[in-house]
């Protein structure tokens, strides 16, 4: 993973997740700048660091500004599950690397409402119960 690489693509994902104008948000301009890394290079570890940076994102700017509306949360419960999934099939080192990432947005997620903290605490929960700690 190259993180110069990345730094082009994670800017749009911000400008897309965490605009200035809430009006702004653009989900999918996120997902097609994670689309378009994965075409370009097949980079699998620069793919999930913009997954986990696009809930990140997502998650940062309903708890600076509130809350937003189903069709966001929706998008970042499946990002969430869809990094999940990835990280059950992926060595040690890499669930290691993302895992804290992930428990620390269910942990700032918790009091965000739309099903969107339950949803993504019991998918983590269920995916790594052996973790058992949130926090």
């Amino acid at each position: 993973m190259n993180n110069e690489i990345l730094k082009p693509y994670k800017k749009i994902i911000s400008n897309a997740l965490y605009p200035k104008m809430y009006n702004d948000i653009s989900l999918s301009t996120g997902r097609n700048a994670i689309s378009a890394y994965k075409k370009s290079t097949g980079d699998n570890d620069g793919i999930i660091e913009l997954m986990v940076f696009y809930v990140e994102r997502g998650n940062q700017f309903t708890v600076d500004f509130g809350d937003i509306n189903e069709q966001f949360y929706n998008s970042l419960i499946s990002m969430f599950r869809k990094i999940v999934s990835i990280l059950q099939k992926s060595s040690q080192f890499i669930v290691d690397l993302y895992l804290p990432r992930l428990r620390a947005i269910v942990k700032s997620a918790e009091g965000i409402g739309w099903g969107y903290y339950g949803e993504i605490s019991e998918c983590i929960e269920e995916a790594f119960p052996h973790t058992n700690s949130l926090v």
